[in-house]
């Protein structure tokens, strides 16, 4: 009994001493960061286990901070994959060339700019010679491959400055139809009609 009084006294002589040196050194040990080692030291010598002592807050894994919204949403737009952009056409890489033929009034009228009596055959269409008016788009239209409709008759002379009704046009030519006949094609000239067209020409 004695022995084991004698034991025990010492123990708790040791445990106390312990606790002395602890409080003694507490505030060295945790700036060195290492309270843990320096205890599980102090414990092999009185025979403590390692896992009695609690973990120094150096060696306890810091929580991560937690993330803000705006943090989590961008970093979810960064991780979210770039949508396949296909490149931008210019102007001048879709624009295909035309195909669409230009309009019949304006291919007369680039054959009138070609024709070397080009002043006679506008001082004819201005006279007062609705039939001559009418047989003028008609001489430009066969050799420049045009249908010479009344329309196309009107535009060519309001484009020239002349105000000319498309019915009227059409009035005159039906009741020459030897000047200027129907076909398949539309209504062309007939020889009669250039003969007219020229000689008036060269009566000016």
């Amino acid at each position: 009994m004695k022995i084991k009084e004698v034991l025990n006294g010492e123990v708790l002589a040791s445990a106390i001493a312990l606790e002395r040196f602890v409080k003694a050194n507490v505030e060295r040990i945790i700036k060195e960061a290492r309270i843990e080692e320096r205890l599980a030291e102090f414990g092999a010598i009185l025979g403590f286990r390692r896992d009695s002592f609690p973990p120094s807050p150096a060696s306890t894994p810091a929580r991560p901070a937690k993330k803000s919204a705006a943090q989590v949403a961008s970093k979810r737009k960064q991780l979210r994959k770039p949508a396949s952009q296909k490149p931008r056409k210019t102007a001048s890489a879709t624009k295909r060339p035309s195909t669409r033929k230009p309009e019949a009034h304006k291919v007369l009228l680039a054959a009138l700019e070609e024709h070397p009596r080009r002043q006679d055959l506008l001082r004819a269409g201005k006279a007062p010679n609705q039939l001559l008016r009418s047989l003028i788009p008609l001489y430009f239209g066969g050799p420049a491959g045009v249908v010479v409709t009344s329309g196309v008759t009107s535009k060519f002379w309001k484009s020239l400055g002349v105000t000319y009704a498309a019915p009227n046009a059409a009035k005159v030519l039906r009741q020459h139809k030897d000047l200027a006949q129907r076909t398949s094609s539309g209504v062309r000239l007939s020889a009669q009609g250039r003969k007219y067209v020229e000689d008036a020409l060269r009566n000016g």
